[in-house]
């Protein structure tokens, strides 16, 4: 069933979408850890500079903190 279904009442999609956060929220740190080893290979053949590579890892670590704030 398309999860934005015309007529279907809001609650019932929003359910639907946000019923794998819990999930996702266990697999949380492995994800981060293998986004951040692709954006080191990334970076190590010149993909993407020094400076985005360390744009990312910034970012991934403020995820990560909240991530473990809830």
């Amino acid at each position: 069933m398309d999860p934005l279904a015309v007529g279907e009442p809001v609650a019932e999609r929003v359910k639907r979408f946000t019923a794998s956060v819990d999930f996702d929220q266990r697999l949380a740190d492995v994800d981060i850890t293998g986004s951040l080893a692709h954006a080191r290979m990334l970076a190590a053949t010149g993909i993407i500079s020094a400076s985005d590579l360390g744009q990312i890892e910034q970012g991934m670590a403020q995820i990560r903190t909240e991530i473990g704030r809830g």
